[in-house]
């Protein structure tokens, strides 16, 4: 199990969202810091991240070598894997987890989310329930 994440802010100025990552993971047991830089462990971009060219060469270097990552935000898809939103944003509150869809999953408060599909050779892992449109997906870069 990978222990480490680094979380993709500078911790003055974190916000929100990479605190809620942070949070969750310390939960099951990560050792989280905030960097710049790719380095050993699960790395999460989260869609408050600005990246730049120089960033987004890195992180792809990063993956193409094994690395593991979360990433969250349209930008980020689209700067890092040329996934690209396809059409208007959605209000997600009914999620399934196809890993197990029995489950019922709502999201309280609802959430509006880019629709984008998922890469060729993807593997769903949530999707919104009435549409199916990919909320979170995974694969090898």
């Amino acid at each position: 199990m990978i222990a480490r994440a680094i979380i993709w802010s500078a911790i003055a100025t974190a916000g929100l969202e990479p605190q809620a990552f942070e949070s969750v993971l310390k939960l099951i047991g990560y050792k989280t810091m905030h960097a710049r830089k790719p380095s050993p462990g699960l790395l999460v971009i989260p869609s408050t991240a600005r990246l730049t060219t120089h960033d987004a060469v890195a992180i792809r270097n990063f993956l193409s070598n094994g690395g593991n990552a979360v990433i969250s935000g349209p930008e980020a898809l689209a700067m890092l894997l040329d996934v690209r939103s396809s059409a208007e944003p959605t209000t997600v509150k009914d999620v399934t987890d196809l890993a197990h869809p029995e489950r019922y999953l709502r999201w309280n408060p609802t959430a509006t989310v880019a629709r984008f599909p998922a890469p060729a050779g993807a593997i769903v892992l949530l999707q919104d329930q009435p549409t199916h449109q990919p909320l979170a997906f995974f694969g090898q870069f």
